[in-house]
């Protein structure tokens, strides 16, 4: 396990996603320990692609998104970019 955890810290690196303070270090930690994100408002799913290489392909992400049109739109460029560690959740967030 712990190779695939360098491999989230190196990706989340490689993608801008600077760790500093202490909420950035538990949010590190978390990634860390459970591979996993909950992301509300995926939009085009630029953010969520992110998120999904810095769990690495043993972490999973979910993402919620309100419009079914935005949740189109990213479930296509996940296809695009092969990523398979993303669930979206369409509809609101306070019921998902």
């Amino acid at each position: 396990m712990k190779t695939s955890l360098h491999t989230a810290l190196a990706s989340a690196s490689s993608l801008g996603l600077v760790f500093s303070g202490l909420r950035d270090f538990v949010i590190q930690e978390f990634l860390l320990i459970y591979l996993t994100v909950l992301e509300i408002g995926t939009f085009i799913g630029f953010s969520t692609m992110g998120w999904s290489s810095a769990v690495g392909p043993d972490g999973h992400v979910t993402a919620l998104e309100f419009s079914p049109e935005y949740a189109a739109i990213a479930k296509e460029a996940f296809a695009k970019n092969g990523i398979k560690n993303v669930d979206i959740v369409v509809g609101d967030a306070t019921e998902s």
